[in-house]
């Protein structure tokens, strides 16, 4: 478990490493630290490693992905030359309650009690655009409180909703994870590797082992849509974070979201979100001039 402590609903959050870092590449060697930590891909492209029963995992991680790994979890983070990364990052773990925040706090939401109940030592998500910001004010006032007494409060609160944002979106991943069958498995790794680039569902069938025209019945029965339709979802969720937190052209998120001209962007976005790219930036108060702020 990631919240592996007892009685873990009378305690709370203790941050004891956080930063925010661009590599032009790296290589981690293997580690592991009796904190939990969360590793968020702010820009770029990234590996992390774990290992689950002497067996190593390597996760992709995309812009507006993040990994959690609970205390003690041996991993190691890779950056490739020629795919620059920038990383926001906490570790810490829960220690007793010194004041009024506990988890027991959050507990009236039941997403957040299957997220403290999870039975898995790493998890992984996609950011609906609401986690990033929350990080970096997370982080903002813990440098802060580094200089100025009194800011526990502040801390406090957002760290709060940075626990129940998580929540939400482990228990959003959770529905929209395909069911048990391996083939589906392969399948989902391979959308989650290549959605944003163009294939075909004959790739994705070659992926996973079985014919294409088996892996569309039974990716349908899994999810209730297609192959294609799920890889079109992916698209337009990465294309609503970078209109919200770069400014890109709209040619360029169409182009960095897997679409192939702008026309068709905005066909497809129009029609799955229900306007225009641009009034969606707009009305989502979209970045014009977007920057990760150092933490130093």
């Amino acid at each position: 478990m990631i919240f592996a402590e007892k009685d873990v609903l009378k305690r709370w959050p203790e941050v004891r490493r956080y930063y925010a870092i661009s590599y032009p590449f790296y290589s981690m060697n293997p580690q592991t630290h009796p904190e939990g930590e969360l590793m968020y891909v702010a820009q770029g492209r990234c590996i992390v490693s774990y290992w689950e029963q002497g067996r190593q995992i390597d996760q992709s991680l995309r812009e507006g992905e993040y990994i959690l790994l609970g205390g003690s979890v041996q991993h190691q983070l890779t950056v490739e030359k020629g795919t620059p990364c920038r990383i926001l990052n906490l570790e810490g773990r829960l220690v007793p309650a010194l004041g009024e925040f506990r988890l027991e706090m959050l507990a009236d939401s039941e997403m957040f009690r299957n997220f403290v109940a999870a039975p898995g030592e790493v998890e992984t998500g996609m950011d609906d655009g609401t986690l990033q910001s929350v990080i970096l004010a997370l982080q903002r006032e813990l440098k802060a409180s580094e200089t100025q007494k009194g800011i526990y409060l502040n801390t406090a609160w957002i760290f709060g909703q940075l626990l129940l944002i998580l929540a939400r979106q482990y228990a959003e991943h959770r529905k929209k994870q395909p069911g048990g069958s391996i083939y589906i498995r392969r399948a989902a790794a391979f959308l989650n590797e290549h959605f944003d680039e163009s294939f075909s569902a004959a790739q994705a069938a070659q992926a996973a082992g079985i014919s294409e025209a088996y892996l569309q019945r039974l990716f349908r029965q899994a999810t209730g849509h297609s192959l294609m339709e799920e890889a079109r979802r992916m698209r337009i969720e990465k294309a609503k974070l970078l209109l919200e937190t770069s400014s890109l052209p709209v040619i360029d998120v169409a182009l960095s979201s897997g679409f192939n001209s702008r026309q068709h962007f905005t066909e497809v976005f129009t029609q799955w979100v229900g306007c225009s790219p641009a009034a969606y930036r707009k009305n989502r108060g979209g970045h014009t001039g977007y920057q990760v702020v150092d933490i130093k």
